[in-house]
C-alpha cells in the first residue's frame, strides 16, 4: 500500500511540475486543453531578433505582453501589447482566443471572423488552413519538432513548428506548449533576407 501511495505521490509532482524545457519534456496532445498557449493577464514573453541581410545584420529585442481580456459569444479574448527596446510606450498588438488548445486571431472581412493561427499536431505531417494575411487563405502545415529547439531562454522539447508560405515570403514559427511561441524565422527571397527571433525569457502567470 505504501509503494502505491509513493508511485501516485510521484506521478502527481510529475504533472504539477513538469515544463517543456528539456530537462522535463512534455507531451502533446489532448492533455494541454486550455494551455497550450498559456492565456493570462500578466504574461509576458521577452524575444531578441536578429535580421541578416545582404550587407548588414540588425539586433534588437521586442516584448509581447498580455494586458486584458473581454468575452463575448465566441469566448475569451485576451489582448496583447508589444513593445521593442527602442520604445518607451507600449502598442496594441492583436487578440488572441484559445478553445479547446486551438488558438485564434480576430480578424474583419465583411464581418468579424475567426482566424485559425494554431492547432496540436495529432502527426508529424498535419496541414490546416489558417485566414491569415490580407483575408488570403493560407496554406499552414505543423509537424513536431524530434530535436531540442534552443533559445536564449534555454533548450525546448516536443515543441510544434508551423510553415507557410506567402508571396515572398517562407515563414516558420515554433510554439512550445505551456510555453507559447518560443521562435520564428521569416525570409524574404525577394530582399535576400532573414529574421531570426528566439525567445530570451518569460513569465507566465495562472488564470
Amino acid at each position: 500500500m505504501k509503494n502505491i501511495l509513493l508511485f501516485i505521490i510521484t506521478l502527481l509532482l510529475i504533472f504539477i511540475f513538469g515544463s517543456c524545457e528539456s530537462e522535463s519534456p512534455t507531451e502533446v496532445g489532448p492533455s494541454y486543453v486550455n494551455s497550450f498557449y498559456p492565456m493570462a493577464i500578466g504574461n509576458s514573453w521577452t524575444y531578441i531578433d536578429s535580421t541578416f541581410l545582404p550587407t548588414d545584420t540588425i539586433v534588437y529585442s521586442q516584448r509581447y505582453f498580455i494586458v486584458s481580456s473581454r468575452n463575448d459569444s465566441l469566448g475569451t479574448w485576451w489582448r496583447f501589447h508589444y513593445q521593442t527596446n527602442s520604445d518607451t510606450d507600449s502598442y496594441f498588438a492583436y487578440e488572441l482566443m484559445e478553445k479547446n488548445d486551438s488558438v485564434y486571431s480576430y480578424q474583419y472581412d465583411v464581418r468579424p471572423i475567426l482566424s485559425l493561427e494554431y492547432i496540436p499536431p495529432k502527426n508529424n505531417d498535419t496541414i490546416y488552413f489558417s485566414k491569415r494575411i490580407n483575408f488570403d487563405t493560407i496554406l499552414q502545415s505543423v509537424a513536431e519538432l524530434s530535436l531540442p529547439y534552443e533559445t536564449n531562454a534555454g533548450n525546448f522539447n516536443n515543441s510544434a513548428s508551423y510553415y507557410y508560405e506567402w508571396n515572398e515570403y517562407k515563414v516558420n514559427t515554433v510554439l512550445c506548449p505551456k510555453i507559447g511561441i518560443i521562435g520564428w524565422d521569416i525570409q524574404n527571397t525577394r530582399l535576400n533576407s532573414l529574421l531570426k527571433t528566439r525567445l530570451l525569457e518569460y513569465s507566465l502567470n495562472k488564470k
